[in-house]
């Protein structure tokens, strides 16, 4: 038996330092130390603008990661999870409104998932007419058109967490309108400084150089063997505080985000092309292209929930709905929140999804021998 395996994501870290910080037309950045902390702070500053009390309320949608609960009980907001479409990882907008309707909602949270963008425009009208604030939370995407071009969100965040699209082994961007910052004084200490020019600690390079070598199929293979290591799998875990980032990680952010942007994306288009025509396959980054930006991985739709399990790096994601998850029931319990309503498109979705590996080390050779290893799985078939 071979004991390789592909990481399912991993974005070798590069341990450079120095370069100036990107710049966002209309927004200032603050650096945190994680992209939930990141979250947690963007529903801070929301609920301080709001200024509402009755308004203690955060949407989060029904199919994500478990640190968007995190998230909203630091900040001290019940999380509402309001269910998504059976073909579409973004909300029911019938399901939204319906809430929105009820004057209890701080923010609603958009969810970039995996470089497709929520329904942004549609989110933009339905908050504003109800008087709630946006807040796209790009986790799983780093927002590289907004280097151009402004957001409809009032706060965007994303993560540079261990297999997200910009790795520095962790910490959190935020991004704040210029026109709230005189409202909203506590952002004052995630300010960068001047560290942002300097050279990683040599603790920081090991760390990264051991980072690296763990993207091997083989040490990977054998790290996700040991069960006390949790790799791979999906649970609660509280967020304890915010604070700011480590000069570690933002000094090696310039050079780890020019390696980013000048990847090319011919993963993606071999996969699009390869996967066309598949009987029982529904390609999201197809029928959702006009969303779509940067993938993180190939999102598609099985027939049956394990239909692509044993295509290497392949990842059926979360597998469940949030209130399914563990810690999360418990988690929405302690908040008040245990009472959420149905989420069928959720469930749907969720047996349903699977999503391909993008990242640097899928070589074309291993891209080829999943796209036959594809084709041959018969319809409706689910491989153990």
């Amino acid at each position: 038996m071979s004991l390789g395996r592909l990481p399912p994501v991993g974005t070798r870290v590069r341990a450079t330092g120095g370069g100036s910080l990107p710049e966002f037309p209309g927004f200032s950045s603050f650096y945190l130390q994680s992209g939930t902390a990141a979250l947690a702070q963007a529903m801070l500053c929301a609920k301080s603008l709001v200024g509402d009390t009755k308004r203690a309320s955060v949407v989060l949608p029904a199919y994500g990661c478990p640190d968007l609960v995190a998230a909203a009980l630091f900040a001290g907001l019940k999380p509402l999870l309001i269910d998504i479409q059976p073909q579409d990882p973004a909300y029911d907008l019938d399901a939204l409104s319906k809430v929105l309707a009820s004057g209890e909602v701080c923010a609603v949270v958009a969810v970039n998932f995996l470089g497709i963008k929520e329904n942004m425009l549609e989110l933009r009208r339905l908050t504003q007419a109800a008087g709630t604030l946006l807040i796209e939370d790009s986790a799983q995407w780093f927002p590289e058109d907004y280097l151009a071009t402004a957001s409809l969100a009032d706060f965007v965040l994303t993560s540079f967490g261990r297999g997200k699209p910009l790795n520095l082994l962790g910490g959190g961007l935020l991004l704040v309108p210029e026109s709230r910052l005189s409202q909203l004084p506590e952002l004052e200490r995630f300010k960068p400084g001047s560290e942002r020019a300097g050279t990683p600690s040599l603790s920081y390079k090991v760390k990264a150089g051991v980072f690296n070598q763990l993207l091997s199929p083989l040490v990977f293979g054998l790290a996700s063997r040991l069960p006390f290591l949790g790799v791979g799998s999906t649970r609660f875990h509280a967020l304890d505080s915010v604070e700011q980032v480590s000069p570690d990680k933002l000094s090696c952010m310039p050079s780890n985000l020019g390696a980013y942007l000048s990847q090319s994306r011919w993963r993606e288009q071999t996969l699009c092309s390869g996967l066309q025509g598949l009987p029982g396959l529904i390609d999201l980054a197809q029928t959702l292209r006009y969303r779509k930006g940067r993938l993180l991985r190939y999102p598609v739709l099985t027939e049956t929930q394990n239909q692509f399990a044993a295509l290497p790096g392949a990842s059926t994601m979360y597998q469940r709905p949030l209130v399914d998850i563990e810690g999360v029931p418990e988690a929405l319990t302690q908040a008040g929140a245990s009472e959420q309503a149905a989420c069928p498109g959720a469930r749907e979705f969720a047996s349903h999804f699977c999503s391909l590996p993008l990242h640097e080390g899928v070589t074309a050779e291993i891209l080829e021998g999943m796209l036959a290893q594809a084709k041959q799985i018969p319809v409706g078939t689910a491989v153990a």
